[in-house]
C-alpha cells in the first residue's frame, strides 16, 4: 500500500473512531455553520443556509443546521420539517427581537443555551416542537404577551422548561398561553416572574426536579388561569384564587393558594405548595417532595399553621419571605437545601419540628425579626448552618436540640436575639456571632443558658455570682465564644422540658437538666400535688436533677417532698424567683422513679367557674335524690 493510500485510510479510521466515541458518550457531532438570519426583507443569511422559501412567509427546513437561527420578520412561520436544529452548549435556538406573529413548528431544537428565546414579541406560536437538552433554559419569554406555546416536548433542559419573565429584572410576560406541552426531566417545569394572567390548559409535568414556580411583587403576578387539566405525575394542579373554607381534593399533585382564606391541605402527597395572600389555612398531614419550594408563603400570607407534614428533598422546605405571624410546627423536614428559611419575615413561630440530614438547617436572613424558634430537633445538617441569623434581630431561640452541624448557631450583625436552654451538642463550632455584642446567650439567673457539649467548666458553687456554697446545676464560669458573645450560665447537662398540660387556658411545661436519662413524665392535678418521672443512667455513678416547677401549677407551704427510688433526698436546693422554683438535687445512679410532693396544684377549673358547677352539682343531687323518693301512696286508692 502506497504512503497516499496509507494516509488516507488513517484520516478515514480517525474520523469514523471520534464518530463512534461521540455516539457512545452522546455528545452530537457539531459543524459549525454559523449564525443565520431571517431578515426583516425576508432574505435568507447567507443564502446557502438550508432553508428554503418562495414567498417569505413560509421558510421550510430542508436539512439539519448546527447553529443559531435569528428571525428580525414578523409574520411568517418556520417550519422545521422535522431537522434538527442543534448547536454546542451556548447561544439560543431560535431567538426572536421585537417580532410578531411567528409560528415555529416541527422542529427538533437542542443542545442550546437557550432553546426558543422570544423578547418583546407578541401573537407568537411555538408550537410542535422537540426543545430538549439546554444548558439554561428550553423556552424563554421575556416581556412578550399574548403568545402560544402549545403541543411541545420540553425535555431535559437543565434549568427552567418554559421561562417567563425577566431573568434578573423587568420583563414580565402576560396573557400567553401554554397548552399541551409535555414538559419532561426539567429542573423546574415552569418559572413564572412578575407575569400575569397566562392561561395554562393541558399540561404534562412529569419527573422534573422542581415544579410549577411563581415569584412577584403584586397580587396580579400570582394570578393565572390554570385548571385541573394540568398535571403533576399524572395528578391535577389545584390552583385555587380567591377561594373560601374549602379543602383541596385528595388526587392533588400540587397546589397553589392565592387571595384565599381558611384553606385546608390536608393529608396529600405533593410536588410542591404555593400560597400568595392567603391567610388562615391549615397545611397538615402531607407529603411534599421534589419541588424548589417545598411550601413557600408570599405577599402577605399570614396567621397560616403548617405542621405535621413530611417536608423532603426539596431545594428549600420551607420558605417566608415578607410574612408574619405564620406557625411552623411537628413537621419532619429532611434532605433539603435549606429546611427552613425566612427572609424579611417576622413574628413567625418555628416550635416542635425535626430538621434533620438538609444542607443547611433553619436560615433567618434579611430583617427577619421577632420570630420564636423553640423546641426542635436540629442535627446533622451537613454543609453549614444548624440555625443561621443574618441581619435579624430581637429573635428567641430557646428549647432547641442543635445537634452535629458544622456551625451550632451562626450569628451575623444581628442584635438583641436572645439564646438559651438550648443543647448545643458536637457541632464543629457550636456557637458563633460576628459584628454584634447586644445578643444574650443565657436568661440571667437562675434560669440559665445552654447546654455546650464542650464546656469544660465545673458545679461547685451557686448564685449569681456562682461564689455561692453549694452546686446548682449551672458552670461556675461561663462559656465564651467570638469576641465579647459568652453564656454567663452553662448548664451542666441536657436540658428536657415536658408537657404539663393545659388550665385555665394557660399552657404548662415542666422543665429537667440532668445528666440522667428522663422519661416518663406524668402530672394529673386530679391525683394529687406532685410530679412524676424516671431517671435512668449507669450504676455506680452520680446524677443529678435541677427541675424548674412554675409556680401557678405546683407549690408548696412549709416544704417539698422529693423521693428518689422510694427514698427521701433530705439534701435538696431550692432556689425560686418570682414565677418559678428551681429543685436542685443528687442520688446514685440506676433506673428509679423521682416523685416531687407539693401541697398545693393548681385547679382542674377556673375558680370563677366553680361556684356555677357546684349549683349544677347541688341540683342534679336534688333532683336525683327526689327521683329515688318513694312516693306517697294516693289516699284514694286505698279507700
Amino acid at each position: 500500500m502506497s504512503r497516499k493510500a496509507v494516509l488516507v485510510f488513517g484520516v478515514w479510521a480517525f474520523l469514523l473512531l471520534v464518530a463512534a466515541f461521540s455516539v457512545v458518550l452522546n455528545v452530537p457531532v457539531v459543524s459549525a455553520s454559523g449564525t443565520i438570519y431571517i431578515r426583516a426583507d425576508g432574505s435568507i443569511e447567507p443564502p446557502t443556509a438550508p432553508i428554503s422559501t418562495v414567498d417569505n412567509i413560509t421558510y421550510t427546513f430542508t436539512d439539519n443546521i448546527y447553529d443559531e437561527v435569528v428571525i428580525e420578520r414578523s409574520n411568517i412561520i418556520i417550519d422545521g420539517n422535522g431537522y434538527a436544529l442543534q448547536g454546542s452548549g451556548s447561544g439560543n435556538g431560535f431567538y426572536l427581537y421585537g417580532v410578531n406573529n411567528v409560528t415555529i413548528k416541527k422542529t427538533n431544537i437542542e443542545y442550546f443555551h437557550y432553546g426558543v428565546q422570544i423578547r418583546w414579541g407578541s401573537n407568537n406560536t411555538i408550537s410542535g416542537n422537540n426543545i430538549t437538552n439546554s444548558s439554561d433554559l428550553g423556552v424563554w419569554l421575556e416581556g412578550s404577551n399574548y403568545n402560544t406555546i402549545s403541543e411541545n416536548n420540553i425535555t431535559n433542559n437543565n434549568n427552567v422548561g418554559l421561562y417567563l419573565g425577566g431573568y434578573l429584572g423587568p420583563g414580565g410576560s402576560s396573557y400567553n398561553i401554554i397548552s399541551g406541552n409535555n414538559i419532561t426531566k426539567n429542573r423546574y417545569s415552569f418559572y413564572l416572574s412578575s407575569s400575569s394572567y397566562n392561561e395554562f390548559k393541558n399540561n404534562s409535568m412529569v419527573d422534573n426536579f422542581y415544579n410549577f414556580d411563581i415569584s412577584g411583587s403584586a397580587l396580579s403576578h400570582f394570578v393565572q388561569d390554570v385548571d385541573t387539566s394540568n398535571t403533576v405525575e399524572g395528578k391535577p394542579v389545584y390552583y385555587w384564587i380567591n377561594r373560601r373554607n374549602m379543602e383541596v381534593p385528595l388526587d392533588a399533585g400540587y397546589v397553589a393558594l392565592v387571595n384565599s382564606t381558611n384553606i385546608t391541605v390536608k393529608g396529600l402527597e405533593l410536588k410542591g405548595i404555593l400560597l400568595a395572600y392567603t391567610t388562615d389555612s391549615q397545611i397538615t398531614n402531607n407529603n411534599i417532595t421534589n419541588s424548589f419550594f417545598g411550601v413557600k408563603l408570599r405577599l402577605s400570607s399570614k396567621n397560616n399553621t403548617i405542621s405535621r407534614n413530611n417536608i423532603t428533598d426539596n431545594s428549600r422546605g420551607v420558605d417566608l419571605s415578607v410574612q408574619h405571624n405564620n406557625t411552623i410546627s411537628r413537621n419532619t423536614i429532611a434532605k433539603n437545601e435549606w429546611g427552613i428559611y425566612l427572609s424579611g419575615a417576622s413574628y413567625n413561630t418555628i416550635s416542635g419540628n425535626i430538621i434533620t440530614e438538609n444542607a443547611n438547617g433553619v436560615g433567618l436572613g434579611m430583617y427577619s425579626n421577632n420570630n420564636t424558634i423553640s423546641g426542635n430537633n436540629i442535627t446533622d445538617n451537613y454543609d453549614r448552618y444548624g440555625l443561621y441569623l443574618y441581619y435579624s434581630s430581637n429573635n428567641t431561640v430557646f428549647g432547641n436540640t442543635i445537634a452535629n452541624n458544622n456551625y451550632g448557631l451562626m450569628g451575623w450583625v444581628g442584635d438583641n436575639n436572645k439564646i438559651y436552654h438550648n443543647n448545643f451538642i458536637d457541632n464543629t463550632s457550636p456557637g458563633f456571632a460576628v459584628n454584634s455584642d447586644t445578643n444574650t446567650w443565657d436568661n440571667g439567673y437562675p434560669s440559665g443558658g445552654n447546654y455546650w457539649s464542650n464546656y469544660a467548666g465545673v458545679d461547685v458553687k451557686s448564685g449569681p455570682n456562682q461564689d455561692q456554697t453549694g452546686s446548682d446545676g449551672i458552670g461556675d464560669t461561663p462559656q465564651t465564644f467570638s469576641g465579647p458573645n459568652e453564656d454567663k450560665y452553662p448548664l451542666m447537662d441536657l436540658f428536657n422540658t415536658f408537657d404539663a398540660g393545659t388550665w385555665n387556658g394557660m399552657s404548662y411545661s415542666v422543665d429537667v437538666v440532668s445528666n440522667s436519662t428522663v422519661s416518663d413524665f406524668y402530672f394529673n392535678p386530679s391525683e394529687g400535688a406532685f410530679i412524676r418521672f424516671n431517671v435512668t443512667g449507669k450504676s455506680g455513678t452520680n446524677g443529678f436533677c435541677r427541675v424548674t416547677i412554675p409556680k401557678s401549677l405546683l407549690w408548696v407551704e412549709d416544704g417539698w417532698t422529693i423521693l428518689v427510688g422510694g427514698t427521701p433526698i433530705a439534701n435538696y436546693t431550692i432556689i425560686p424567683d418570682e414565677n418559678y422554683t428551681y429543685l436542685y438535687f443528687t442520688y446514685n445512679h440506676s433506673t428509679k422513679t423521682v416523685v416531687i410532693q407539693g401541697t398545693h396544684v393548681i385547679p382542674e377549673f377556673p375558680p370563677a367557674l366553680i361556684p356555677p358547677i357546684l349549683i349544677a352539682l347541688t341540683l342534679i343531687t336534688i333532683i336525683q335524690t327526689k327521683s329515688k323518693t318513694p312516693k306517697k301512696p294516693d289516699r284514694k286508692t286505698h279507700l
